[in-house]
């Protein structure tokens, strides 16, 4: 699980590690994450959500609306307009990665046991 904050004073990358012990531990985690980010940062700035989740759009919702943060949001496919509605920018993830190129690893040592 990990989220990112980019604030337009100085990047962050803020690693996250949640133990599972409830369902929705990971996202509950997520949401104080970034409510405690948003509610610390000055103005203008930015949140980035990579998620498909539309649990998160109450969240967004009130980022975007209430304090005039710039939500952009990263998902999939099957992301509900509800979700879409709540980002002031969207992109799909398919489209993020589209031209990076595969490459299966090269496996140039066997080890003998």
């Amino acid at each position: 699980m990990f989220c990112i904050f980019v604030s337009t004073k100085s990047e962050q990358v803020t690693v996250v590690h949640v133990a599972c012990t409830s369902k929705n531990a990971a996202d509950e985690k997520l949401r104080q994450c970034m409510r405690r980010y948003t509610d610390n940062v000055g103005l203008p700035c930015a949140v980035m959500l990579i998620s498909s989740d539309v649990n998160f759009a109450v969240d967004l919702s009130d980022f975007k609306n209430r304090k005039k943060i710039h939500v952009i949001l990263v998902h999939g496919p099957l992301a509900s307009e509800a979700l879409l509605l709540c980002s002031s920018q969207q992109f799909l993830y398919d489209d993020l990665i589209d031209d990076i190129p595969f490459c299966t690893p090269k496996v140039t040592d066997v080890l003998q046991f």
